[in-house]
């Protein structure tokens, strides 16, 4: 059974409480079992070692929160929600966040709640998740779960590194050697139900204008949020993520903002160049971004825009250009989504 749950502050993003203050978290998926004497499971460190669990989000809706019984010592945690692929988490990348060391907990033991950088469309794009934790630069440990099959709707697993491809060898937690044998980690999801929210595929694929799922290890969703007042997409590369930001709905011929925002999740192997063409720009904008943001920075750039006058659909297209070294191939040298203002987008008059 859901159950709103409340806090006393909301001024950061990573909190040693039991939950968030206001409504739009509510709690969705849940396996809470811990053994506190079996000594924690290890993230990071000198093997390596990745921890996932596949999870069944409850309701269609946008997730904006994780908690787990995690502690860091060093580095940072970095927290990825993929596709599963046979109980394995080595699907696309739907999204991913990182969080200082710094930020979280000595000893692990209690729930730390996560709010996610972005709000993450699920239920009506997939019917399961698997979230991956990682920390290439430190080690952190998570609370041991209990033995035995404490959540019916996913496994967890472990990746160990290895020095070929895949690069990272995945297999179920139980049976592995542990003091315990459990089948399942100790989290909790959160979701915003989806009242007043829709959210919508925008990818291409290169050399294309066609919108398509799944193109790449990214993924880029276009979600519009009536409580929050915007129009939001995101897109995810696993070097990057870019969002942009437009008010939503729009008033025809009033001025309003539009924000694209930058962070890149490691050292770069070049520029990221934006094009923008169409959507009510008068003319053809370029920007380039991750010449002097470091790790988990954010680069901004807003444009003051003037809401069509007329209700319509306006095409437009955002592409970027990154020259990615060894990549699979090249959508993730050059991909893009649909911007176009659509007639959705408009606040009809009364």
């Amino acid at each position: 059974m859901s159950s709103i749950i409340r806090c006393l502050s909301v001024a950061i993003a990573v909190f040693g409480l039991n939950g968030p203050a206001f409504a739009q978290f509510t709690l969705d998926q849940r396996q809470e079992a811990r053994a506190p004497d079996a000594p924690p499971l290890t993230i990071g460190g000198p093997s390596g070692r990745r921890l996932a669990q596949v999870f069944q989000p409850g309701a269609n809706g946008l997730m904006t929160a994780i908690a787990l019984p995690i502690a860091c010592s060093s580095g940072e945690l970095i927290i990825e929600f993929r596709e599963p692929e046979s109980g394995f988490p080595t699907g696309g990348l739907r999204q991913q966040m990182r969080v200082s060391a710094d930020d979280l907990p000595d000893t692990a033991g209690d729930f730390v709640f996560i709010e996610l950088d972005s709000p993450l469309p699920v239920g009506n794009f997939d019917d399961a998740l698997a979230m991956v934790l990682i920390n290439f630069t430190g080690s952190c440990e998570l609370a041991a779960p209990v033995n035995g099959n404490s959540y019916r709707d996913g496994e967890a697993t472990i990746g160990t590194a290895v020095s070929g491809p895949p690069f990272v060898q995945w297999e179920f937690l139980n049976g592995g050697d542990f003091a315990n044998n459990p089948d399942d980690l100790a989290f909790r999801t959160y979701l915003r139900d989806n009242e007043s929210v829709f959210a919508t595929e925008r990818c291409f694929a290169p050399g294309t204008d066609n919108v398509r799922s799944g193109y790449y290890a990214g993924s880029c969703r276009c979600f519009a949020d009536m409580g929050q007042g915007k129009m939001r997409c995101n897109g995810s590369h696993p070097h990057f993520s870019i969002v942009r930001e437009i008010p939503w709905p729009l008033t025809p011929g009033e001025r309003y903002r539009e924000v694209w925002k930058f962070t890149r999740y490691r050292k770069l192997d070049g520029t990221v160049r934006m094009r923008l063409e169409g959507a009510d720009f008068d003319q053809t904008i370029t920007r380039t971004f991750g010449n002097r943001a470091r790790p988990g920075m954010i680069e901004a750039v807003a444009y003051e825009k003037v809401a069509p006058d007329v209700i319509g659909e306006y095409p437009g297209i955002a592409r970027f250009d990154y020259n990615m070294r060894n990549a699979d191939d090249d959508s993730f040298r050059f991909f893009g989504f649909d911007i176009s203002i659509k007639e959705e987008n408009f606040e009809y008059p009364d």
